[in-house]
């Protein structure tokens, strides 16, 4: 599969929501159609956050969940470095270290 050619992203049942691509900063986004299963020229708006998406035609929803490029492009715009944000979810997660983790 390729990564880079546009995949439709659709509803449990089948039904085209919208379609997925990168931006030019390589980030994913989901292209919103106005529509489920609609033209894929007439679109609602392009989507980088998460958001709850409710097909049209049968009323089922799915979330859209940014990939992990969207979140580091995100901590880098507000000045955070990557790494420490990771050693800082390190640290939530095993506070004496993950050797202090019993198995």
């Amino acid at each position: 599969m390729d990564q880079d050619k546009p995949q439709v992203w659709r509803c449990p049942n089948g039904h085209a929501l919208g379609r997925v691509q990168r931006s030019s900063s390589r980030i994913r986004q989901l292209v919103l159609f106005r529509h489920a299963d609609g033209p894929e020229d007439d679109v609602i708006g392009t989507l980088e956050g998460t958001s709850e998406i409710v097909c049209s035609v049968c009323g089922y929803s799915r979330t859209w969940v940014p990939g992990e490029e969207a979140i580091r492009d995100l901590l880098i715009k507000m000045g955070r470095s990557v790494a420490l944000v990771e050693d800082e979810v390190k640290k939530e997660r095993w506070p004496d270290g993950p050797a202090a983790i019993e198995v």
